[in-house]
């Protein structure tokens, strides 16, 4: 299986960006069995280490060729090690993805003109957050267990750093 993220330098130095663009999954796009977002998830990242070749290289696809429907025939440079395969990332995703992916790229790129023209998509980012959320009573804690939060992205409410940190904030209030 293959998962990919980010990375930033100590020092931010890089010329590459560290950035993701995340399509939510929502109970409701899937089967409705409890696990079934983790088979999502591991079908995916199988997937993903089919079409990158194995060995751990990404697949990978430019965000013009992407939009474009046109397959990858070069690869710009990229920081990503292992390295990287040229890839139709349509063949990657539902379609239920691909289209708000699609619609995000072309917004994105209103607010970062040439993010289109110069955008690098590598494949998969699947572990933002938990697939199987924790439930929890209105006060955040665990039923049957008084005193006891799971918060943040493995307890499958937040979907990265700053939002769990949110997440936190919002359950520490409301024990205090």
């Amino acid at each position: 299986m293959l998962v990919v993220n980010g990375m930033s330098l100590s020092h931010k130095a890089s010329s590459f960006a560290n950035a993701g663009i995340v399509v939510a999954v929502e109970p409701a796009d899937l089967s409705g069995d409890e696990l079934e977002g983790i088979r999502f998830q591991e079908d995916l990242e199988r997937k993903a280490f089919a079409l990158g070749g194995g060995a751990g290289r990404a697949p990978a696809q430019t965000a013009q060729a992407f939009l474009d429907g046109k397959p990858e025939l070069e690869l710009p440079a990229s920081s990503y090690r292992p390295g990287l395969t040229a890839a139709d990332l349509t063949g990657l995703f539902p379609s239920w993805i691909l289209n708000p992916l699609r619609e995000a790229l072309e917004r994105f790129d209103t607010v970062m003109p040439g993010f289109i023209r110069e955008g690098l998509l590598i494949a998969p980012e699947t572990r933002t957050s938990c697939p199987v959320q924790a439930v929890r009573l209105a006060d955040g804690s665990v039923p049957g267990f008084p005193g006891l939060y799971l918060i943040g992205e493995g307890a499958g409410w937040a979907g990265g750093i700053v939002s769990s940190a949110v997440d936190a904030i919002r359950i520490c209030d409301g024990v205090s």
